[in-house]
């Protein structure tokens, strides 16, 4: 049976071809696909030229990129947790299937948010809490480049253990001109609770996540 290379791209690789053999050293994870998203993948297998080759999966779609050997899988399964990948070769006017690789299924973890790089608890000034202008959420140590939208949040305003302030349901992830207002005669140790942030996420599901208190210095 011919040696079939299955390498997600996202992923750091080293390869070379010796005597016809591919071989890769790859880091770990490379047996995972994240749902929702185009997973980069390479397909190699031994012998066999690239544009002959067929691939198939359980629950997602595969689809060839620019290069013959480089294809992106995707799933918006929400009950998978495992895919098989059938790899086949085309020979004249029938396919030949040669392995079934299975990976793993993960959905994409929920970002921080964050406001001026404080994505928990932090104390800044003033100015530097107006000049962020906003709330962002990212993942941190991710191993594919991802981005996410901040819908909508809800902020407080504590001054003494009083609320001085509140707004719920600020649409999009900027600073509402009311919140910049505040923010301009911020006093010290007012508190800034940021909460009941929604984000847009790859498979259109939008938790409420918490965002940072940041206390004025």
């Amino acid at each position: 049976m011919p040696k079939i290379f299955l390498l997600t791209l996202t992923l750091v690789l080293f390869s070379f071809m010796t005597y016809s053999q591919n071989v890769a050293i790859e880091l770990e994870k490379m047996n995972v696909f994240y749902k929702s998203i185009a997973n980069p993948i390479k397909v190699v297998v031994q012998n066999y030229p690239c544009e002959k080759l067929i691939l198939k999966s359980k629950y997602g779609i595969i689809s060839q990129a620019d290069d013959s050997c480089h294809y992106f899988y995707r799933t918006d399964s929400c009950n998978a947790y495992n895919e098989k990948i059938y790899v086949g070769v085309e020979l004249e006017d029938k396919v030949k299937w040669l392995d079934t690789l299975e990976y793993r299924l993960k959905k994409i973890p929920d970002p921080f948010v964050s406001v001026a790089n404080i994505s928990t608890c932090g104390i800044i000034d003033r100015n530097r809490l107006w000049v962020a202008g906003g709330l962002v959420a990212n993942i941190e140590n991710f191993d594919i480049d991802v981005a996410f939208r901040v819908l909508q949040y809800s902020v407080v305003i504590y001054r003494n253990d009083s609320v001085i302030f509140k707004a719920d349901n600020v649409i999009g992830n900027r600073f509402s001109t009311e919140l910049i207002s505040e923010i301009k005669k911020a006093m010290t140790n007012d508190r800034y609770l940021f909460d009941d942030v929604i984000i847009e996420t790859f498979d259109k599901c939008s938790p409420k996540l918490s965002g940072p208190e940041i206390k004025i210095k």
